[in-house]
């Protein structure tokens, strides 16, 4: 016979306020320590950050640090900064002391010391001494193999931001304008660095398919030895969506001799195209130029028409969006 839901729920329940249940669970505690204290004697590798503090910096000097986690100390006329940098030790040992690097992290400090030219160079195994390792600790491999400290005394430019990457409109619209904001940033270091740097490029940004106006927050990429102002900046795309738009040209004569005159028939075409909404409100009959060429029909008196010549167009006009409403008219030449 099948039980209801309900009785099975309470068959569960008194089995659970049992003293069965409780013998159960408990030599299942045991067992999950006794397994727990196992897996903590195999050996096991595991890479360890240690966090590097520069100490007693003096108040003139600039660390040019890229790390966006560091916190500025000060005391007195000197300054430190913690978490300047990280170093990445990956150690063999037994799981249980590898615990204990893991979630204590051992910070490794070094005091500022002037080097040559604008850095202060420390090797990772100089480092790594400071870090008190246990006796039974194997190193495997330390990144990066070598420190370098970049540093100034204060100077800075602002340099222009400059986007790399991909921004194209979505079909049947024109991307209007991209910009940066702040258009500059200021960047920090020896003025020997600056002197190198035309701009700050920002990582690759891919924007499709603008329609209307549209953001995105985009990393900057970071110089060696220099130190920027802000991490990241805002891309900003602009789209316009195409409309179809005509105006009426005159038609002008060209290569004609100053002893005759070409008329045509008629004296106006019309010209039909695609631009973007806004932009085309300010187009004017004046920024297309239609021609007609005389060379064409000079030695040809019995030719009844002459071809027409687009030969200007505003520039956000595509070629393929534009055309002529007639290819050829009529034409008469008259002597002066």
């Amino acid at each position: 016979m099948k039980l209801p839901s309900s009785a099975i729920l309470r068959k569960f329940f008194r089995w659970i306020r049992s003293k069965d249940f409780l013998i159960f669970l408990f030599f299942l505690i045991v067992a999950g320590f006794f397994w727990a204290m196992l897996a903590l004697k195999d050996v096991v590798e595991y890479e360890v950050a240690f966090p590097i503090n520069v100490m007693k910096v003096p108040e003139n000097v600039t660390l040019n640090c890229e790390s966006t986690d560091t916190v500025i100390v000060t005391k007195g006329k000197e300054y430190s900064v913690i978490g300047y940098d990280t170093m990445r030790v990956t150690i063999r040992d037994n799981a249980y002391n590898i615990l204990g690097y893991v979630f204590n992290k051992v910070p490794i400090n070094i005091n500022y010391t002037k080097g040559d030219e604008d850095k202060i160079s420390v090797s990772s195994s100089d480092l790594l001494k400071k870090a008190k390792l246990d006796k039974s600790v194997e190193v495997v491999s330390i990144k990066p193999e070598r420190f370098e400290i970049y540093y100034s005394y204060g100077d800075f430019k602002y340099k222009p931001v400059a986007i790399y990457g991909s921004i194209t409109a979505a079909d049947k619209y024109f991307l209007e304008s991209t910009k940066v904001v702040p258009e500059s940033v200021r960047v920090i270091g020896t003025p020997a660095r600056l002197a190198t740097i035309d701009s700050v490029r920002t990582t690759y940004v891919r924007i499709t398919d603008v329609t209307e106006k549209e953001e995105r927050k985009v990393a900057l990429q970071l110089h060696k030895g220099v130190t920027l102002g802000v991490k990241d900046v805002v891309v900003v795309a602009a789209a316009d969506i195409f409309a179809d738009m005509e105006c009426e040209v005159e038609i002008e004569s060209i290569n004609v001799p100053e002893n005759k005159l070409l008329r045509t028939i008629p004296g106006r075409v019309k010209v039909k195209f695609s631009a973007p909404s806004k932009m085309g409100k300010n187009i004017s009959p004046h920024d297309f130029k239609v021609v007609v060429d005389y060379n064409e029909v000079r030695n040809d008196n019995n030719k009844q028409s002459i071809r027409l010549n687009l030969i200007r167009k505003p520039s956000f006009v595509k070629s393929n969006n534009v055309f002529l409403e007639v290819k050829e008219v009529d034409y008469k030449i008259e002597q002066r």
